[in-house]
C-alpha cells in the first residue's frame, strides 16, 4: 500500500517539526483514542457500547461493509477535489486526507482479521482489507491524479505551501511512479491485476502459516500425545509448544507444525513468480530493487552487505548465548550436548527468569 506508506513518512517528518509545523489531518477519533490510550486492566476489544473501538456501526461484523463503503466514497469525493481545477486546499492536504480515510479502515481492519477471536469479525474484517487495499491500486495507477499531484510538485501549487508540504508531495508522487503510472493503459491494468493477485496470494499463505496440523497417533513417540489435542486416531498439533518443559514434546510439536507442506509451497511459489512479474513490469530487475528503492538500504546489495557484516558482528554473541542455554539445559538433563530449535524459546524463557530472580 503505497499510500499508507506515504502516510508512514509523512507522520514521521510531521513528528519532527511538531514545534514549528502544525498540519491539519482528519482523524477518527475515536479509533485513534483507541489505540493511544494506555490499556487498562480490563482492556477488551469491545467498548463499554459493546462495539470495536466505539465505533457505532462496529457493533457487528457487517458494519465492516457499511465502514468501507463509507471509506470508498469519501475516497472518491477527494480524488474529484484533488483534479478539481476548482480545489481550494492544498493538494497535500488532500492527499493526507485521502491516504487517512483508507488507512482508518485498512489499519483497524488488519488488525482486527489477525486478532479477533471470532471468526465473523475476521472473515469482514478481511474483506475490508482487501477491497480498500485493492482501491489503494487503483489509486496509485490513476494517472489524471498522478499528472495533478507532478504538476504541483514541478510547477507549485495555487496555494501557498511550506518545505514540509513540498517534500510530503514528492513522497506521495514517488509511491505513484513505484507502482508503475509511467506504462500505458494496458500495462497499469496488468500492474493492478498483479497486485491483487500478490495480495491475495499472500494473504492465503499467511493464513496457512497458523494452521492446524494433523497427524496418526501412531507416527508419534509414546508418551507426548496427552500434551496434544487427540481426535480418533488423530493428533491435532496448533501449536508448537514452546514453553511445554517436555523436550520430546516441543521436538514433536516442532516436526509436525513446521513440516513442509506442498500447497504452502505452491502459494509462495507462486507469489514470488506474481511479485517478480509486478516488478519487471514496473521496470525494475527483481521485485527487491522495487521494494527497496527510495528507502536507507537503497538497493540489495547493500542490504547483502549489512547482512553479511552483521552477521560476522553477532556470530560470537549468539555463540556465547548458545553456551549459556546448553548450561541451563544440562542442569535438566546433564546428557544434553547440543541445542536445538524447539529448545530455543523454552531455555531462553528459563534463563530469564533466572536472571530476574537474582535482580538484573
Amino acid at each position: 500500500m503505497y499510500f499508507r506508506m506515504a502516510s508512514r513518512k509523512l507522520d514521521k517528518i510531521s513528528r519532527r517539526v511538531v514545534r514549528t509545523v502544525k498540519r491539519s489531518v482528519a482523524t477518527w477519533s475515536s479509533l485513534g483514542a483507541a489505540f493511544n490510550t494506555l490499556p487498562g486492566p480490563k482492556s477488551r476489544f469491545l467498548s463499554e457500547k459493546k462495539t470495536l473501538f466505539g465505533i457505532d456501526k462496529l457493533s457487528s461484523p457487517i458494519g465492516f461493509y457499511a465502514i468501507k463503503d463509507d471509506a470508498c466514497k469519501r475516497a472518491s469525493e477527494l480524488v474529484q477535489e484533488a483534479t478539481s481545477s476548482k480545489r481550494e486546499r492544498k493538494m497535500v492536504d488532500v492527499f493526507d486526507d485521502l491516504s487517512n480515510v483508507l488507512c482508518c479502515v485498512a489499519d483497524m481492519a488488519e488488525f482486527i482479521r489477525v486478532a479477533h477471536p471470532k471468526a465473523a469479525y475476521r472473515e469482514a474484517a478481511e474483506h475490508a482489507t482487501y477491497h480498500i487495499s485493492t482501491l489503494v491500486e487503483e489509486l496509485n495507477t490513476n494517472r489524471e491524479l498522478y499528472d495533478c499531484l507532478r504538476s504541483v510538485v514541478f510547477n507549485g501549487d495555487k496555494v501557498p505551501t511550506s518545505d514540509v508540504d513540498n517534500h510530503v508531495a514528492k513522497l506521495f508522487l514517488f509511491d505513484f511512479e513505484q507502482s508503475g503510472i509511467h506504462l500505458s493503459d494496458s500495462e497499469r491494468k496488468k500492474v493492478v491485476s498483479l497486485t491483487e493477485s500478490a495480495m491475495t496470494l499472500g494473504q492465503y499463505f499467511i493464513n496457512g502459516t497458523s494452521r492446524e496440523r494433523v497427524i496418526e497417533k501412531n507416527k508419534l513417540p509414546s508418551g507426548v500425545t496427552n500434551f496434544f489435542q487427540v481426535q480418533g486416531d488423530k493428533i491435532v498439533v496448533n501449536s508448537l509448544q514452546s514453553d511445554c518443559a517436555e523436550e520430546k514434546v516441543r521436538e514433536a510439536a516442532y516436526k509436525v507444525y513446521l513440516h513442509p507442506d506442498d500447497h504452502q509451497e505452491y502459494l509462495l511459489q507462486e507469489l514470488l513468480k506474481v511479485r517478480h512479474e509486478l516488478a519487471v513490469t514496473c521496470g525494475f530487475s527483481s521485485f527487491t530493487h522495487r521494494a527497496l528503492r527510495g528507502t536507507t538500504a537503497e538497493s540489495p546489495e547493500f542490504v547483502a552487505t549489512f547482512l553479511e557484516t552483521l552477521n560476522k558482528e553477532i556470530k560470537p554473541l549468539a555463540m556465547e548465548d548458545l553456551r549459556s542455554l546448553l548450561k541451563v539445559k544440562q542442569r535438566e538433563n546433564p546428557k544434553a550436548q547440543s541445542i536445538y530449535p524447539w529448545d530455543v524459546n523454552y531455555l531462553s524463557g528459563q534463563l530469564k527468569h533466572e536472571f530476574m530472580q537474582v535482580g538484573f
